[in-house]
């Protein structure tokens, strides 16, 4: 009796499993034929599907993935801000942000502490660092400096706090960085 209760739960799961996939791809299909996604899911349902199944994992809804998730050379980023937001439904606290400036007035450094379970994790990234990776030439490093050194730090400090949230998401800045 208890194996049959186990085969119906178990082919009940699957049910709901295969309705929640069917779901998630006829959305897929409607929303890439809009201009409510970025061009790089427009015409394409199975990336817009992919995005949101994804998304889905890390607890965000259909349109948050669209707009938060994206793929750069094969591997899936996060915007900074969606990273962010991940690791505060973790935390319960926003991360704490230090700026260290020059006699310029010039941000040149910032520091990320987050605060998880009793434990603090700080990553400082700055101007250095960025000259150092090759990254500082850059469009966004160039415009908006002190947002890229933010998201930079708090990203390397969110993937110390959060390895088990984040599992190796890097964000899409620090993908578009790399060179392959």
């Amino acid at each position: 009796m208890n194996d049959l209760i186990k085969i119906d739960s178990g082919s009940q799961e699957l049910e709901l499993s295969n309705k929640k996939f069917d779901l998630e791809l006829r959305f897929a299909e409607k929303l890439s034929k809009t201009q409510f996604v970025p061009k790089a899911y427009q015409g394409k349902p199975d990336d817009c599907f992919a995005a949101i199944h994804f998304g889905g994992s890390l607890g965000f809804d259909p349109i948050q993935s669209c707009q938060n998730i994206n793929v750069i050379n094969g591997k899936p980023g996060l915007s900074s801000q969606a990273l962010i937001a991940l690791c505060i439904r973790f935390s319960s606290k926003a991360p704490v942000f230090e700026r260290e400036t020059g006699k310029d007035g010039l941000v040149y450094a910032v520091s990320c502490t987050w605060e998880r379970d009793g434990r603090t994790t700080t990553k400082r990234f700055s101007l250095d660092d960025a000259k150092r990776a090759g990254i500082a030439g850059n469009t966004g490093w160039k415009n908006y400096p002190e947002n890229m050194l933010e998201w930079r730090s708090a990203a390397f400090a969110a993937r110390l706090a959060f390895p088990d949230v984040l599992a190796g998401l890097y964000t899409l800045e620090e993908l578009g960085d790399i060179t392959v």
